[in-house]
């Protein structure tokens, strides 16, 4: 088998076991977060924010006509994006 097959093998199971690890991490009942505490926790501008959401680069609700985000998945999309 071809090097960079062999190389691309493994950075996908490596990447999948660290998936698997932040899934244990999360906590079950942790409630969505709101925009502000999204931007505060990712240290973000409001205009990027916007722009990851038009690009669907992060997963999130929509709840009463508000954002909300679900922070081990927002984790999960961004690590993935890498």
């Amino acid at each position: 088998m071809p090097a960079a097959i062999e190389q691309l093998q493994a950075t996908v199971t490596t990447l999948h076991e660290e998936v698997i690890q932040l899934r244990k991490q999360q906590p079950v009942n942790e409630p969505p977060i709101d925009s502000r505490e999204l931007m505060k926790r990712l240290g973000i501008s409001e205009p990027t924010l916007i722009r990851m959401r038009k690009r669907k680069e992060i997963p999130f609700l929509v709840v009463c006509g508000h954002y909300r985000y679900l922070w081990f998945d927002v984790l999960n999309a961004l690590q993935s994006k890498k």
